[in-house]
């Protein structure tokens, strides 16, 4: 399944976004057989359901699909607005996920020990996303590039920017295979590993306006905003965020 995905972030937080899936062979069968099993209202539920799980405030303008059963393929096109993706800290900073929604059939992995073989079956996801940023915001930092190979599967993860434009990359490749239970750690481990890379944050910082220029002044990661020499105690804060 290939995901695209276009938004438009403001600076007061809010975004929209238009996301289309495009499914075919097997990952199309999936998309058809729950769309086919439902009423219209049902099925928007379901992704509406989805949708609110992952973006705050959420709301579809917008849902089409395209089932072309001949060929094997399904297309899912949404538009959708929230007031409020990023968070807005103190009037200074933007803090919000690039990735803007989870795969719809992640799983979750308890605590414990495992008794039973472990299924894996194959998979393959990738997205192409793009997240405009608003004006008169920098981009203060970004979250790391995740790379993971196993033997049933691997997993990339990589954001960057133009200092306009946020460019997302994600792809996962699983393999079917079973598993003994012991290694359910390392299977754990591997899939914890994609959940905490796609909540890791982005942070802009509001530029400052000095002498007609716009100008911005870095924090250390932590949010606090380092102080420039020569600046007056006026001129700078600090600030405190935690993850979103």
């Amino acid at each position: 399944m290939r995901r695209t995905v276009t938004a438009k972030l403001e600076p007061n937080g809010a975004m929209s976004a238009r996301i289309s899936e495009h499914s075919v062979g097997q990952a199309a069968v999936s998309e058809r057989s729950l769309h086919t099993r439902k009423t219209t209202d049902e099925y928007r539920k379901t992704i509406e359901s989805w949708i609110s799980g992952n973006i705050v405030a959420a709301s579809i303008a917008r849902l089409d699909c395209r089932d072309d059963v001949d060929s094997n393929q399904f297309q899912l096109d949404l538009e959708v607005t929230t007031p409020k993706y990023a968070q807005l800290m103190q009037n200074r900073l933007l803090v919000f996920r690039p990735a803007l929604l989870s795969r719809r059939e992640a799983v979750t992995f308890m605590e414990g020990v495992r008794h039973y073989p472990i299924e894996i079956e194959p998979e393959g996801f990738e997205e192409q996303s793009e997240i405009a940023l608003p004006e008169g915001f920098a981009v203060d930092e970004l979250p790391d590039r995740v790379k993971l190979e196993s033997a049933f599967g691997t997993y990339d993860s990589a954001v960057e920017t133009d200092g306009k434009v946020l460019k997302i990359h994600r792809r996962l490749s699983l393999k079917p295979m079973f598993l003994v239970a012991e290694k359910y750690p390392e299977v754990k481990s591997f899939f914890d590993r994609i959940s905490a890379a796609e909540q890791a944050p982005a942070v802009l910082l509001r530029k400052q306006q000095t002498s007609g220029e716009e100008q911005f002044s870095p924090t250390d990661g932590s949010g606090t905003l380092i102080r420039n020499p020569g600046e007056g105690s006026e001129n700078y804060e600090r600030l405190l965020w935690s993850n979103c």
